[in-house]
C-alpha cells in the first residue's frame, strides 16, 4: 500500500486533484492516460474469448483479482474459472505494456502516474498497486515470455523497449523515476 500512497502523492496536480477523502482525475492530462488504457483493456479482454471463455468468466477472474468490475461490466466474482491465472496476467501485461509506451512517449512521467490513473479511473485494485506495480510483482520477464505468443498476433502485447530495459537492469519501473529525478 505504500506504493499506492506514493503514486498518489507523485501524481502532479495535472493528473489528480484531492476531492473529499479521495481524488478526481484531471482533464486533459489525467484522462489522456485513461483514454489510452481503456481501449487496451477492452482489446486485451477479447483474446480469452477465443479460448472458450465467456465475458462473464473473464469479468469474474478480474473481479476475483480485486477489480470492482471486469472489462465487460460484471461486478460479481467467484466461480470455478478463477484458476485461469493466464487471463489475469495477460490483461495486466497489456496494461503494463501500454503504460510503458506512455512513459516512453511522454504521456506519463513515470509508472506511478499510470498506476494512480488506473486505480482511480479504472478501479484497478489498490492492494495490487496498479498495472505497473502488479506486473513487477508477477515478474516482468515471465509476463513477457507468457505473452510472446499473443504478441505475434496482436500489437497489444508487444513489449516496448522500455520494458526490456527495465528487465535487463532488474531495477523495476521505480528505478526509472529515480534515474530521471537524480542529477547526472
Amino acid at each position: 500500500m505504500r506504493h499506492v500512497f506514493l503514486a498518489e502523492q507523485r501524481a502532479g496536480p495535472e493528473l489528480l486533484k484531492p476531492k473529499g477523502q479521495g481524488f478526481r482525475l484531471v482533464d486533459p492530462a489525467g484522462k489522456a492516460i485513461l483514454r489510452r488504457l481503456h481501449p487496451v483493456w477492452n482489446s486485451a479482454a477479447q483474446a480469452p474469448l477465443r479460448d472458450d471463455l465467456g465475458e462473464d468468466d473473464i469479468d469474474r477472474i478480474m473481479v476475483d483479482y480485486g477489480f470492482r468490475k471486469g472489462p465487460f461490466g460484471l461486478c460479481e466474482g467467484g466461480g470455478p474459472i478463477t484458476e485461469k491465472v493466464w487471463v489475469r496476467q495477460a490483461l495486466i501485461a497489456a496494461l503494463m505494456a501500454e503504460g510503458a509506451r506512455m512513459i516512453g512517449g511522454g504521456t506519463a512521467r513515470c509508472a506511478a502516474d499510470v498506476d494512480a490513473m488506473a486505480m482511480h479511473g479504472m478501479s484497478f485494485t489498490r492492494r495490487r498497486g496498479g498495472p505497473m506495480r502488479a506486473a513487477q510483482s508477477i515478474g516482468l520477464l515471465g509476463l513477457c515470455r507468457k505473452t510472446a505468443q499473443l504478441a505475434q498476433d496482436d500489437a497489444t502485447w508487444q513489449m516496448p523497449a522500455l520494458v526490456h530495459e527495465v528487465i535487463k537492469y532488474a531495477d523495476g519501473f521505480d528505478a526509472l523515476a529515480a534515474q530521471a529525478a537524480s542529477p547526472e
